[in-house]
């Protein structure tokens, strides 16, 4: 994941091809500012990294597999669905 850069100013290298890097408002909102503008706030170069998605808790988990077992419609045949079954129950 990448950090917030907080020990130098951007450069035109570390800019995007428009010229803007991701930037720290007074507020602590985020903002896009040309390189040249970006003084003494934290930045990043762009694009920014993708956002934060916590993993899943086992218990979650288990829950969308009992979710989308229960959405599956009945097998082609009595014993994939005793399968799933089975499968379900032990889920639980």
């Amino acid at each position: 994941m990448s950090e917030w850069i907080t020990d130098r100013r951007p450069t035109a290298d570390d800019a995007d091809e428009m010229g803007y890097v991701l930037a720290c408002t007074m507020g602590a909102a985020v903002e896009t500012a040309h390189w040249c503008d970006v003084m003494n706030r934290p930045w990043m170069p762009l694009p920014a990294p993708p956002a934060c998605v916590p993993p899943r808790t086992r218990e979650k988990l288990v829950q969308d597999l009992l979710d989308a077992i229960d959405a599956y419609e009945e097998a082609e045949d009595y014993e994939t669905w005793k399968c799933v079954m089975q499968a379900r129950e032990e889920l639980k």
